[in-house]
């Protein structure tokens, strides 16, 4: 049959890769990504995200095809690899998450600890932050919203923007500092 590209058997792909066979890997990686994407996606929703995994399943699955017995399909044993690698990095990303999030918290905590002394002080304190928070210009506004009480990462937000992380953290850093100094300036002019 003319034209027509034959399938092997995967386990016969297995042991030819094995023996060094580039083209019977490759021949796996064919039969077997689309079911590996779709299988991460159901737990990583940024596209990017998901095809980075689905590569480094394969990575892995490369190195580790001496470790192969066949005691599963090598649909199954690929999927076990994919969810290794998307657990792990839910994990990763709801520490990060976790970690920027508490970024404010700590600031405003500094920032407030001299000035607060009481509940009445405290109630000061977090009016004057709103009241700063809404003076923001709208961009930066909408950053505060989206990273701090909407919980998104800084490298997720870099990507939806088309902005570096490095820059957007910077921004972050930015704002965090106009915040404080005008938290210290209501609650100085209140004290006044």
């Amino acid at each position: 049959m003319r034209g027509q590209v034959s399938v092997e058997d995967p386990a016969e792909l297995v042991e030819k890769a094995r023996r060094g066979s580039a083209s019977a890997f490759s021949q796996i990686v064919r039969l077997y990504q689309s079911r590996v994407r779709a299988f991460i996606g159901r737990f990583v929703r940024d596209a990017s995200v998901v095809e980075d995994l689905a590569q480094d399943t394969f990575v892995r699955a490369y190195r580790a095809l001496a470790h192969f017995r066949a005691e599963s399909s090598l649909a199954v044993w690929l999927l076990g690899i994919a969810r290794n690698l998307a657990l792990m990095h839910l994990r990763e990303e709801s520490r990060r998450r976790a970690k920027e999030s508490d970024v404010l918290h700590l600031a405003l905590a500094r920032w407030l600890t001299p000035a607060v002394e009481t509940d009445a002080d405290h109630d000061r304190a977090l009016a004057a932050l709103e009241a700063c928070v809404d003076s923001l210009p709208a961009h930066s506004a909408e950053l505060v919203d989206a990273h701090y009480f909407k919980g998104r990462g800084v490298a997720d937000m870099a990507r939806a923007s088309g902005k570096k992380e490095s820059a957007l953290g910077m921004t972050l850093l930015r704002i965090r500092e106009i915040l404080r100094r005008c938290v210290r300036e209501r609650l100085s002019e209140a004290n006044a």
